[in-house]
């Protein structure tokens, strides 16, 4: 990338956006953490703590209705930090 806007708005592209840039010998990860973590977060809270939902799949109200659908796993790639003791 030979010019950098400042003033401007600009588009970038998907391999632009996993550029990083870093000084001395690592790089800030907060960021990044918290980027993952927002977007692992529901997009919207629950009414009450017995409400059951909506269906990510059909999209019907858990409350009203009930639906077959199945929710495949989560992808677990992180799933060995939480085994880390603090």
């Amino acid at each position: 990338m030979s010019h950098i806007a400042r003033d401007e708005e600009v588009e970038i592209d998907e391999g632009e956006a996993e550029i990083a840039f870093y000084q001395g010998g690592g790089m800030e990860l907060e960021d990044i953490v918290r980027e993952q973590i927002l977007l692992a977060l529901p997009m919207q809270r629950v009414c009450s703590e017995a409400c059951k939902g909506i269906c990510p799949v059909c999209g019907k109200n858990r409350n009203e209705v009930a639906c077959d659908c199945t929710v495949e796993g989560a992808d677990d790639r992180w799933g060995a930090l939480r085994k880390l003791e603090l």
